[in-house]
This record gives structure tokens, C-alpha cells and sequence, in this order.
């Protein structure tokens, strides 16, 4: 079910639909949508939402964010603070915006076309550096870095609540068999999707503390990822990110109003 709310901590006019409803929302393995034309439609008139597909650092230190959406379409990507840039999509279904250079950012997605307004599911942050990153953050699931490479096994995000209900996501070989190891010891099994993509929830909640988690595969690769797990401090506005490590912390605040945090690990990680 669609909710769609306005965002909590700041004045913005535009509301942003997302699935789940923070802390209530099932902290389930996501399904892989069925790949379409991003002007397809179903019986029941349902268009496919914008989507976000890539950041990269433009000349004058800009991020230029690019997508799909429905063809002829205007895009918007608005911030909590009201900025907001707006592109029309060109007959491919594609669509770019510049981003101003200000930080770490997060933006609502919504594309409007014959009166009709749809709203993306999820926020997309953008985080500084060069090149820039970037992900699609989604309340009571898995981030999706843009830059995520398929077939490439990888931890790309995890994702926690304040009572450490987490998913971890990434990629690996299209239905490849995973082992999820925390700390050393099995937490769960599972399978990669059709395209690679896996986003898995943890069986447990998550003990506050620093954390080794691992993906393994039955060819002997894995990918490690440490992560400093605990609930967000207080916090004003609707995001905080910070660099630690590696890695970037996202805390953020999920439609509901409770707060979920996001660790992105943009680059991939070897290791035993």
C-alpha cells in the first residue's frame, strides 16, 4: 500500500509516496519488479514511477542526477527546504537534472503528465565526493546504490530500525545461493534474484555494537562489511549522513516519522 505524506521534519509542500510505514512496514525480502518500458502501463492504468538511475560530477561541481520515467513527463526533484529542478523526459523515457553542490542531500521524486501526478517510491540521497553517491533509500527495506554493478558480488547497504530489525542488500550471480554470516556465525541462507539483486532481512534483530557481516557463495568468494550498529541520536531535519570509514550513516526519517538509518559501503570490500 501507497502512503503518502508530507515530509516530517521540514517545510515541504511536495509529498513523497513511499512503501511501508517506518517501524509498522514488514521488514521482508523485496521483490524484484519485472523489467518494463518506463511508459508501460497495466490494466488497471498503473504507470511505472520515476526512478533514479545515476549521479556523476559535473564540471562545475554539480551532481547530475539521471533516469527513467513516463515519456513526455516532467520530472521533479524536490528537497525538504521547497529547491526543486524539473526536466521533461525525452521519447526514451529518459530524464537528467543538475543538482547543486551542497552537501550531503536528500530529494523527493515525482513526475506529472496529463494532470496526473505520480509519486516515486522511496528518497533519493545524494552524498558528496568524486565521484559523487548516490542511492534510492526506501522505509522498511534495502538502500539501492545507483552505482550498484550486477553480477558482482557485493554488499551494497544495510539497513536497521531503533529495534534492530535489519535487510541487507547488495548483488551477487543471477540466483546465486547466499550464506549471510554475522559475526562469524550463520544468520540466514537465501538466493540472489533473476538480475543478482538481493535485499535480505536478517532473521534477528541486529545487537548494538560494531558488527562483521558477511555474504558468502558456494564457489568460496565472499565480501565482508563492518558497521557500527546502534539507534540515531536525536536529530534535526530530515536526514543526517556522515562519513565513517569507507562507509557513509544515513539516519533518516521514514514517512511515518520514526527513524531508520542506512549504511552505504560504495566501494567493494575483500576479506576473510
Amino acid at each position: 500500500m501507497k502512503v503518502v505524506q508530507a515530509w516530517t521534519a521540514l517545510a515541504f509542500t511536495t509529498a513523497v509516496a513511499l512503501c511501508g510505514c517506518g517501524r509498522s512496514a514488514p521488514w521482508a525480502p523485496a521483490a524484484e519488479r519485472p523489467s518494463s518500458r518506463p511508459n508501460d502501463a497495466n490494466d488497471n492504468g498503473y504507470l511505472a514511477p520515476p526512478r533514479a538511475r545515476q549521479a556523476i560530477l559535473a564540471g562545475d561541481g554539480a551532481t547530475v542526477l539521471s533516469g527513467l520515467a513516463l515519456a513526455g513527463a516532467t520530472v521533479r526533484v524536490t528537497s525538504p527546504d521547497g529547491r526543486r529542478q524539473e526536466a521533461k523526459v525525452d521519447d526514451a523515457g529518459a530524464w537528467s537534472v543538475s543538482l547543486p553542490a551542497v552537501g550531503p542531500a536528500i530529494y523527493g521524486l515525482s513526475q506529472e503528465a496529463s494532470g496526473r501526478l505520480d509519486q516515486a517510491q522511496g528518497y533519493v540521497v545524494v552524498l558528496p565526493g568524486a565521484p559523487p553517491v548516490a542511492a534510492e533509500l526506501r522505509s522498511g527495506a534495502g538502500a539501492r546504490l545507483l552505482q550498484g554493478g550486477a553480477g558482482k558480488l557485493q554488499i551494497d547497504a544495510v539497513d536497521f530500525d531503533d529495534t534492530g530489525a535489519a535487510v541487507v542488500s547488495g548483488w551477487a550471480a543471477p540466483n546465486q545461493p547466499l550464506r549471510v554470516l554475522l559475526d562469524g556465525v550463520v544468520a540466514d541462507e537465501s538466493t540472489a534474484g533473476a538480475t543478482g539483486r538481493f535485499s535480505l532481512a536478517l532473521p534477528k534483530p541486529l545487537v548494538a555494537g560494531r558488527r562483521a557481516l558477511q555474504i558468502v557463495v558456494p564457489n568460496g568468494a565472499k565480501v565482508r562489511a563492518d558497521l557500527e550498529v546502534g539507534p540515531a541520536s536525536p536529530f534535526a531535519g530530515a536526514m543526517r549522513a556522515f562519513k565513517h570509514g569507507s562507509s557513509w550513516r544515513i539516519d533518516w526519517k521514514t514517512p511515518a516519522g520514526g527513524d531508520q538509518t542506512t549504511i552505504l559501503f560504495p566501494t567493494p570490500r575483500t576479506g576473510p
